[in-house]
């Protein structure tokens, strides 16, 4: 029979397991109440909004094919430890080749349409806030600085509940905010986004174009004499940046330049928003719902803020090429295969200007015709009449005269034959055009390829 103090280690184990298994357990179910508790408030909000969107309008065609899309998944991943997040804030500890759970974020208002997100990219889970109603499921504490309000309050909303990527985008579909080469597109945009690299990068501005934002669009540090610009918008931005840096970034310098694409819609990983401790989005949030700044600043700053956020960079400017290739699979084979692409588009744009104007100046010497015309009618009705009141309108016919020959002088007749010309050039180029974005999707099919563009490292048999 075992004694007493032979026992003793073996009961010592097994009450261990019990409160691991304990522990467990309850660890377990407030993760499955938190998960339940998100899927709740996003399909809430996804019901509410379809409620209350009509659907717009005619919209247009959409040419642009979809490729390597993002897996859009229902359910969430699981949970890391928020202090397991990266070393270097903007890094992903993720690796590349797995499936990401994708989660996006949109501010709007009562008025706005979102019905396409639906409509467009069913299964993608969308958290729709709505700035203007209180009564909405997910508002705002206040309308108040535009979208940065709205991304923050998620943030804080939704910090222990976060998906491998949030993305941050605007209500709108269509807007120059999005990429020309993909029709300015929200849908084709988010078809089309590679998660890899939001995962290798931690933190992605979706727009690809570096104007406006790049390379060097403010510059805080400088004192308001050598910063004067020609942009007295860009001067006050300027001004403002320096004078609030301090208090949203106390323990950094003012940055010498602060750049990056305009306009506020990217991706971010949960790891980078998680490298950041929750109480600093809500420091920032407070100072939005505090500063004596108008709404169009206190909310414009943070389109050239929140990539230093993320990254710690005050300039984060990808090459446009590296960005639509690596990033959304458009690969033209590199720097200058893609600015010849560019050179191309700037043709066509000059075309389409050249044509306009010859189009303008036809328009006007058909109407200048057409006023001739008419005023030498009633000149032959006049004289048919027998010239009656001819003393007393001498004057008036000296002026008809010389307002006459001022429509011949104005007016320059277009150059003949010259509008067919440039029809036929702009046609050709948008061939040129549409069979060279073809080639480029084509070659970002091959991961390969989209790892030499970007200039990483790839082996046989890496993904995306």
């Amino acid at each position: 029979m075992s004694s007493p103090r032979r026992l003793f280690p073996l009961i010592c184990i097994a009450t261990l397991l019990v409160a691991v298994f304990i522990i467990t357990g309850l660890d377990d179910h407030r993760t499955s109440a938190l998960w339940k508790d998100y899927n709740n408030h996003v399909k809430h909000a996804q019901s509410a909004a379809a409620a209350a969107t009509a659907a717009s309008g005619s919209r247009p065609p959409t040419t642009t094919p979809s490729f390597t899309s993002i897996r859009l998944n229902a359910a969430p991943s699981g949970h890391p430890d928020p202090q397991a997040a990266s070393p270097q804030p903007g890094r992903s500890p993720f690796p590349a080749s797995k499936t990401h759970t994708l989660a996006m974020v949109v501010p709007c208002t009562k008025n706005e349409n979102t019905s396409w997100i639906g409509e467009e990219l069913p299964g993608l889970e969308t958290v729709i806030y709505t700035a203007d109603d209180p009564d909405a499921p997910l508002h705002p504490p206040r309308n108040k600085g535009h979208e940065a309000m709205i991304y923050l309050t998620y943030m804080i909303d939704f910090y222990d509940a976060l998906p491998d990527i949030v993305l941050f985008m605007h209500a709108h579909r269509w807007t120059y905010h999005n990429n020309d080469l993909q029709g300015s597109d929200a849908v084709q945009l988010i078809k089309t986004l590679s998660g890899a690299r939001v995962m290798r990068e931690g933190y992605m501005n979706l727009r690809c174009h570096w104007e406006p934002g790049c390379p060097g669009h403010l510059h805080p540090a400088a004192t308001a004499t050598s910063a004067a610009q020609s942009n007295p918008d860009l001067s006050r931005l300027r001004g403002i940046v320096a004078d609030q840096w301090p208090k949203l970034f106390p323990a950094d310098p003012i940055p010498e330049t602060l750049s990056q694409p305009c306009c506020a819609q990217f991706a971010v990983t949960r790891a980078a928003i998680r490298a950041n401790p929750r109480r600093r989005y809500v420091a920032f949030r407070d100072w939005l719902l505090h500063t004596p700044l108008t709404d169009y600043y206190s909310g414009r700053i943070w389109e050239y803020l929140w990539h230093f956020v993320f990254t710690g960079k005050t300039v984060l400017c990808p090459e446009e090429h590296v960005c639509y290739c690596d990033g959304f699979g458009i690969c033209f084979g590199g720097r200058e295969e893609y600015g010849e692409f560019r050179a191309l588009m700037k043709r066509r744009e000059e075309g389409e200007r050249e044509l306009r104007v010859w189009e303008d100046r036809a328009k006007e010497v058909l109407e200048r015709q057409g006023q001739r015309e008419q005023q030498q009618q009633q000149q032959q009705q006049h004289d048919e009449r027998g010239g009656e009141g001819e003393g007393e309108g001498d004057g008036d016919g000296d002026e008809e005269g010389k307002d006459e020959k001022k429509m011949d002088v104005d007016v320059e007749m277009p150059e003949m034959g010259k509008d067919v010309f440039l029809r036929d050039q702009i046609d050709a180029l948008n061939r040129e055009l549409d069979d060279r974005r073809e080639q480029a999707v084509q070659r970002g099919r091959d991961p390969k390829n989209r790892a030499v563009e970007a200039g990483r490292d790839w082996n046989e048999g890496d993904g995306f």
